[in-house]
């Protein structure tokens, strides 16, 4: 589980940074992937599935976790993500806009470029890093292409899932009830 958690990791990290890194955007579905991979793997699949190894968990239980973890995970980087671009200072914890400043390549971005309002997005996006004007330029462009909703309907979809998934009934109350948290609380972050 560590291992696996460390590879695909890794494996996200780095496309993360390559991602940036690029002139083009990548197509969204290679974002999304992305996405899940530099967060769920390490951050909700490994400790879930860990703890459900050391409890003794069935194979059946470690699976519709494994699957209720990944999503969670998903939903939570697309968050980061949507609080990376429109959130506060406070949420974020550093300047708001920030990743838009840093030029990250996200989902977001992915579903902006493959619409219409594409040119003036990807000219708000070219200015961001000047300042918090062009910050604020770029964040109206993303909300007016309608990217900023179509992240928000795939994170109520992953959460939906989650909790689907959630409802096996391979898993024991507690864990069920332990999901059911962690997806409201990833859902009470969305800026």
């Amino acid at each position: 589980i560590f291992d696996d958690a460390i590879l695909v990791s890794a494996a996200g990290e780095l496309a993360d940074v390559e991602n940036a890194a690029r002139t083009d955007v990548p197509d969204t579905d290679a974002l999304l992937g992305v996405a899940h991979d530099k967060t769920a793997a390490y951050s909700f699949e490994a400790p879930l599935l860990a703890g459900a190894a050391l409890a003794g968990a069935s194979a059946p239980a470690r699976a519709a976790l494994g699957a209720a973890a990944g999503d969670l995970g998903l939903a939570f980087q697309l968050v980061d993500d949507l609080i990376g671009t429109f959130g506060t200072r406070r949420q974020a914890g550093r300047a708001p806009g920030a990743d838009l400043r840093e030029a990250k390549r996200t989902p977001l971005i992915g579903f902006a470029r493959g619409g219409d309002a594409w040119p003036q997005v990807r000219s708000a996006l070219a200015l961001a890093h000047t300042g918090p004007i062009a910050v604020r330029r770029a964040q109206r462009e993303l909300e007016a292409s309608g990217a900023r909703d179509e992240v928000v309907v795939l994170v109520g979809d992953a959460l939906q899932r989650a909790r689907s998934r959630a409802a096996s009934p391979d898993l024991p109350a507690p864990a069920v009830a332990l999901l059911a948290d962690i997806a409201t609380a990833i859902e009470v972050r969305i800026p």
